[in-house]
Formats: C-alpha cells, structure tokens, sequence
C-alpha cells in the first residue's frame, strides 16, 4: 500500500534542503551583469535567414546577446571556448507536472497513468512537491532545457504552492509557475484565486521572481475536469487578473474545447496556451493560428493517452494552419523530460501518411524540430523570451560523436547520450546559471542564490575545461549554459539591445 511516508523514502531522494516557510525573492542582479564571449563555435541560429554558423562568435553583455559574428572583438569580456562543440537556444519544455516528478515509477503493468495519479495525488504535502519539483528541474538541466512551464495541477494549500517556488528558486532555471487546482476536486466547485492572488502579491510584485527567473501563470482544469459553470468562472476569474492561461484541450474523444467559442468569449490569444488538443478540427486549427493563440505538444504522451485518432495526423495538420508547435514532456510516468528523445520521436512520426488528411503534407525537417524544443517554446510564454545554450561536441570523437558540417541532424536525431556523443559528455559549465556542483555545499544544495552564478562565472573543469577521458560516464554530469537573455534579432525577435522580458 501507498502511503504518505513511502511515497518519497521509496525512492531514495536525497534532498536536504526543507520547504517550510515563505521564501524571499532573491538579491540583486548586480552580479550577472557581465560581458562573456562564447568564442569560435558552430552557432545553430534557429533563424531560417541564418542558418547554422560554422565557426562564429556569440557576445553576451549585460544579460543580452549583443552580437554574432566572426572575431568579435569584446575587451574585457570573459572568454568560454566553444571550438569544437555547439551552440544553440536552450530548450523549452511548455507543459511539465513538476509536483509529480516523484512518480515516474508508480505506474505499472495494469496499473497505467491516471490509476497510478489518482491513487497517489492526495498523499503529497509540501516537502513532497518541494523534493519533486526540484528532482524535476535537475533533469531539465541535465537534458539542456532551460526553461520549463510548470503545470501545477496540484496545488492542494498555500503550503505548497510556497514550496514549488521555494524549488524554484533553488532550482534556478527559468520558468512560468502556473497556480492550479487541487487534483480530485468536485467537478462542480470553482478554483479559489485567493491564494494566487497572495502568491502573486508576496512573489510576482515586481511582475517576476527569483532574479527574472520565474513567472506566474495559472492552469484551469478545462471541461474534462469542470462543469461549464466551474470552467466559465475559473475562466472568468483568469482574465480579470490578466495572467497567462494553460488548458488541457483533449487527446480522446469527445472534442471538449471549441476553439471558435473559446475566440468568442475572448478566451483566446498568445497569452493562452492550449495542450495535446488532438481533437481539434481544421477550424479549430485555423482559430488558433489567427489568434496567435500558444500551443504545446507532448509527442509521448499523446501516443500513450491519445485515442482520438492517430496524433501524427494532428501534428501535421497543426502545421499545415501555421500553428507554431512546441513541445513538452507532460509527466515524467509517462514520458522522458529529455527534449531529445520528444525531438527525435516528432522527426521519426512527421511524416504524411496515406489515407489520412495529412497525406500530401510536407514532412517534418530537423530545423523544424529545434524551432519546435526552442523558439516555439520561448514564444508560447514558458518562461522569458530566449537563452543560449552551450553544448559540447567532445575532441577525440567518442564512439557517439557526430559530423560538425550537420549539427542540427545529430542534435535532433543522431547522438545517443549512452555512447558519450551527448549529455553524457560534462560541459563546462554555466552561463546565467551556477554550476551546480560547485554550489553544493558539504551537507546538501545551498539554500541562497549564488551570485558568482547569476553573474555567469565560468567553472573550471578539473581537467582544464576537457573532459578526462578516463573517468567513466556514470560519473559525468551536464549543466546548461544559459546567457540571461536574447536580443540581437537573431534567436529572438526583440530589437537589438532590448532586454527580452
């Protein structure tokens, strides 16, 4: 039997750090206001006019991208060596239950997702979510995301909503908080907004958290959890705080969002983001895609949970629209968090098939998908407007290595992490972002924001920023490296210069 007490001993989380009491909102930023230079890499634009950059220059100054080019010339800036490896956007992850990170294994033969969550939800108190949330944002990191739409579907008191922020800021990647309900809750009783308004006012002043890191957004249950009049007044109470909105639109029948409706009731726009939706219509489709209404994608989960068709069909008709697709993991029972492997399962299924509407439809290309796990994701509003990220193409070539004249082919579909081509290669570190390891005090994590990490400090490597070849895999660890902001026109459409916010 489950109980309270072994649903996390059971899995031997090692988190020392409590969640009781309010958490303050972090120190200036004085600190990351520093200029580095990510100097001779193979830079992965996402801008379809730019393509991928060989060998180029990225300069980061002041928590923006100020510049990419050749040579770059930045007196005074820190220098990270980027030869032989990539450079690309940090991914995106648009829907992910944090609180339930914890239960990747509850599930089991005869025993499937929503049996596992229903038997399980009600038993987590704060310390749970806390551990949960956190163990969540460290497999983000390790994947390469660097930002992440927390879907709170489970926010059972104020308690634990302090405690998914207190993850948050000890989790230090950038995110949309969405307040949401407490699972199982009558159909027929509204969300109380009492207690987002208290988070908002004691967190989100300012109009974010955490040094710029975190957002609030709220997440309503939708028709497939509320009556009509619970939904209207959760949707009501939604607009007139003027917050970002995430629904769960659907993967089985019947069609429960109607999406003409929905642009009716003034429902609709780029401030709401809809999930799975595999019901949807074309009309529905062509609604969003006037509206510039958010969508996210959780290729696993809608072929696990789906039964309204086959998603691959919906995926590709979603495009035909003009429907800007991101992707998510939606739970860790039922899916990686690893962006890879959702990349790697989009390109592989986004292909046309026949007897379908999408027969005749063009296939899903690899630049595609990484606009999907980056640009789209930063322009559905998971969390602030787009970041860098550094990865390593390791000298020597291990056995998982790929061709640099192909990055985009070996980040979406090519390099296996078992083999050492990918996450299994250590990194060098962080920018915007504190090492983690280094931040780890003897004991357990370190409770404060690390300043030298906001500034971006670069940690040396042991082995003088490579990794050792001998040491094993299972002993290496990833860390993104994430520049505070982007704003030079080229991985994000904000002006030059202008912080994106």
């Amino acid at each position: 039997m489950i109980n309270r007490r072994t649903l996390t001993k059971s899995l031997g989380v090692a988190l020392a750090a409590s969640a009781t009491g309010g958490v303050a909102s972090a120190e200036t930023a004085d600190a990351r206001r520093r200029r580095f230079l990510i100097r001779n890499g193979a830079v992965v634009t996402v801008d379809p006019a730019l393509g991928v950059l060989p060998r180029a220059d990225v300069l980061i100054d002041d928590g923006t991208i100020a510049a990419i080019g050749r040579d770059l010339n930045a007196r005074g800036a820190q220098v990270v060596d980027a030869s032989d490896m990539i450079v690309l956007p940090g991914f995106v992850n648009t829907h992910f239950h944090l609180w339930s990170a914890l239960g990747r294994n509850f599930v089991a033969d005869g025993f499937p997702y929503f049996a596992a969550k229903r038997a399980t939800s009600t038993l987590y108190e704060p310390l749970d979510v806390y551990r949960s949330v956190l163990l969540g944002l460290a497999e983000l990191a390790n994947a390469g995301v660097t930002t992440v739409h927390n879907w709170s579907n489970n926010t059972r008191s104020p308690a634990h909503a302090d405690a998914e922020l207190r993850a948050h800021r000890d989790g230090l990647l950038r995110a949309r908080f969405s307040y949401g309900h407490v699972d199982q809750m009558p159909r027929n009783a509204p969300m109380d907004f009492s207690d987002v308004d208290r988070v908002r006012q004691q967190y989100f002043a300012g109009g974010t958290a955490f040094d710029g890191l975190v957002r609030l957004g709220v997440c309503v249950r939708g028709l497939s959890q509320s009556d009509e009049p619970a939904f209207f007044a959760d949707m009501d109470a939604v607009m007139a705080r003027g917050l970002p909105v995430a629904i769960h639109a659907g993967q089985s029948p019947p069609r429960i969002v109607d999406a003409a409706d929905y642009e009716r009731r003034g429902w609709l726009g780029p401030k709401t983001l809809l999930c799975h939706y595999v019901t949807a219509l074309d009309s529905d489709m062509e609604v969003m895609a006037r509206t510039g209404t958010a969508f996210s994608w959780s290729p696993h989960s809608e072929f696990r949970l789906g039964s309204a068709g086959d998603p691959r069909d919906a995926l590709l008709r979603f495009r035909r629209a003009g429907v800007p697709v991101s992707l998510s993991s939606d739970a860790t029972s039922i899916a990686p968090s690893d962006v890879f492997e959702s990349m790697r399962l989009v390109w592989n299924t986004g292909i046309p098939w026949a007897g379908t509407p999408s027969a005749g439809l063009p296939e899903v290309g690899f630049a595609e998908v990484l606009r999907m796990a980056t640009l789209n994701g930063a322009r559905a509003g998971a969390g602030r407007r787009h970041r860098v990220d550094h990865r390593r193409q390791a000298r020597g070539r291990p056995p998982g290595a790929r061709q640099r004249h192909q990055p985009r082919t070996g980040r979406v579909g090519r390099d296996d992490p078992r083999a050492g081509g990918d996450r299994g290669q250590r990194r060098h570190g962080v920018l915007g972002r504190p090492d983690r390891q280094a931040r780890r005090p003897p004991g357990g994590l370190r409770r404060g924001p690390d300043r030298a990490g906001r500034a971006g400090v670069l940690t040396a490597h042991p082995h003088g920023g490579r990794r050792d070849p001998h040491a094993p895999l299972t002993t290496s660890r990833t860390a993104s490296v994430n520049a505070t902001g982007a704003s030079c026109g080229t991985l994000c459409p904000m002006p030059s210069r202008t912080r994106c916010s």
